[in-house]
């Protein structure tokens, strides 16, 4: 016949109930969850002539129901006025904050004994910063083109 007591102040019942507990939480959660993403690409224009370089940025904002989006910004760089986000990695499903950016050089200033450039924004606040720019990305891919305006 086993003896069933419990010794040392219940640890039997505690390592039974740690056991079960664990177990539990094992078989929740389920797997990740996946955030639907698509390719983005488009053009950004300044004072009507293609942006040489510069950043564009995508914040997921809001579903199609207005629900917050669980994604992650990306960033792409922009060329010749042209920029592309293939899927994957992909720009979130929904609506999007955007920012664009474009920066020049004002000068240099030394940091630990080394030359760096010193740059400056060129874009207004409007487009980066306090951006006031969103773009709609369906699942089926989407062309996001920006006229931007230097004043």
């Amino acid at each position: 016949m086993m003896d069933f007591r419990f010794r040392s102040g219940g640890s039997l019942l505690l390592s039974s109930f740690l056991l079960t507990g664990g177990l539990f939480l094992a078989g929740c959660g389920g797997g990740v969850e996946t955030v639907p993403t698509s390719a983005v690409s488009g053009e950004v224009n300044l004072d009507g002539a293609p942006l040489k370089e510069g950043t564009i940025t995508f914040y997921p904002e809001q579903d199609a129901t207005g629900n917050p989006l669980k994604g992650q910004m990306i960033q792409a760089r922009i060329s010749d006025g042209k920029y592309t986000i293939a899927n994957p990695p992909g720009v979130t499903v929904g609506k999007n904050k955007v920012a664009v950016s474009a920066t020049k050089i004002v000068g240099t200033e030394k940091k630990d004994g080394v030359d760096i450039e010193k740059r400056e924004e060129i874009l207004p606040a409007k487009y980066n910063a306090d951006t006031t720019l969103s773009l709609d990305v369906t699942s089926s891919g989407t062309t996001g083109n920006f006229d931007l305006q230097s004043k």
